[in-house]
């Protein structure tokens, strides 16, 4: 005669016994390792380990390799021959769910990058020695809550301060030129050789420039040192000036101007509605919004950039035009950083200027807004700059600071 109990487990759904057998199979193995005696395993290279449900994995492979073959399951799919004999290809995951879990596979791999790269705290005897010495730590990715990361830093600290200790030094260069315009710089190279042939300062570089040569040296020192030397030569004093290059002089852009537009057209509007009395030089051109249009950057001297200014519009050929300060301000468009262009980036992985994820910004689909720049600048340097905007937005903490820093190199 059996027994209630069996009858009861007779009488259930095949899906409901299957359950309880694995419930039933799990409190047995956990029982089991209770009282079970603890063994030693080989921490070889080689070995391979079985977990419970008799997958094998292979302990010598790398975290790289392991977060690439999840990352190939959740972007892989099979490919099957339809009724008409043309290949079919189904993905896994759909679409928002392969997102999703790519999202979460970022913030698990800059866990596991942070982890591998983190300092190890320096000991009691060795902390003399690091506050001496000093650190430099470099932070590669995002963290997990990156929204909340600079919520966490106590200090406030502007970032032109911090930029302009970062930066390196400027080189310096010294720029010389013939008293008689018939001599050019290889004339002035002969004359140097001669008279200064042993000039006892570091030169990094000697260039031809306009009528002239520049020559660069690390330090104001050096540079010093080189004109004093200049000018106590009687041959050199008569034959060659020299000069230290000055400010260039602030930039104005002017929106959307046809391409038949003169810049003897610009600047006698200029003068007419500003009431400059010099004409403005043009740098360069940038592609308009429209078809057959340019963004004109011109560079203007103090006292006529101020007056151009405060216009804001300005009619030109009874059509009105946008003006304002243009700023020489280079932002890379893979990783979002300044002071290069993405030709030049020296990051293997794009940042999204949106999100601050893993891809290329054009190809963006969160819904989340990072910048990636205030957040790293946050977590390196302990600012709390607010971080819930793109990189490209001019509201930018990150962006503010290479501004004021461009206008300490600009004669206003």
């Amino acid at each position: 005669m059996e027994q209630p109990g069996n009858q009861e487990q007779l009488q259930q759904s095949p899906k409901v016994r299957d359950m309880i057998s694995l419930l039933e199979g799990d409190h047995n193995t956990q029982r089991q390792r209770r009282t079970s005696s603890s063994s030693t395993i080989s921490n070889t290279s080689s070995m391979v380990s079985v977990i419970s449900s008799g997958t094998q994995v292979e302990a010598d492979i790398t975290t790289a390799q392991l977060l690439k073959k999840i990352r190939d399951i959740i972007n892989g799919g099979t490919t099957t021959n339809s009724q008409g004999g043309k290949p079919k290809y189904r993905a896994y995951l759909k679409s928002d769910i392969a997102r999703k879990a790519n999202k979460l596979l970022d913030n698990l791999e800059y866990k596991i990058e942070s982890l591998e790269a983190r300092p190890q705290e320096p000991s009691p005897n060795n902390l003399k020695e690091t506050k001496e010495t000093g650190t430099n730590t470099e932070a590669t990715d995002l963290p997990e809550n990156i929204t909340n990361a600079h919520k966490q830093q106590p200090n406030k600290i502007s970032y032109a301060a911090i930029a302009k200790k970062q930066a390196p030094k400027k080189p310096q260069a010294l720029l010389i030129y013939p008293s008689e315009s018939s001599k050019g710089p290889e004339e002035i190279r002969e004359l140097l050789k001669k008279e200064v042939a042993h000039p006892g300062v570091k030169i990094k570089e000697v260039r031809n420039i306009r009528n002239g040569v520049a020559v660069i040296c690390d330090n104001p020192e050096d540079i010093s040192q080189l004109e004093t030397k200049i000018k106590n030569s009687n041959t050199l004093k008569e034959t060659i000036h020299t000069k230290q290059p000055a400010k260039r002089h602030p930039s104005i852009i002017i929106y959307n101007l046809p391409e038949e537009i003169t810049i003897d057209e610009i600047n006698e509007a200029l003068k007419a509605r500003a009431g400059t009395t010099e004409n403005l030089n043009l740098r360069f051109k940038l592609s308009g919004r429209t078809q057959g249009t340019a963004h004109w950057v011109m560079e203007a001297p103090s006292e006529s950039f101020h007056k151009i200014r405060k216009l804001g519009r300005i009619p030109i050929n009874w059509s009105m035009y946008q003006i304002k300060e243009f700023f020489h301000i280079k932002r890379c468009n893979k990783c979002q950083g300044f002071r290069h262009l993405a030709k030049d980036c020296p990051n293997t992985r794009p940042f999204c200027g949106s999100c601050a994820g893993h891809h290329e910004t054009r190809k963006c689909r969160s819904p989340q807004v990072v910048c990636i720049n205030c957040a790293m600048h946050n977590q390196i340097h302990g600012t709390r700059y607010p971080i819930s905007h793109r990189s490209d937005n001019q509201s930018c903490s990150c962006y503010k600071g290479e501004v004021a820093l461009y206008k300490k190199t600009r004669d206003y």
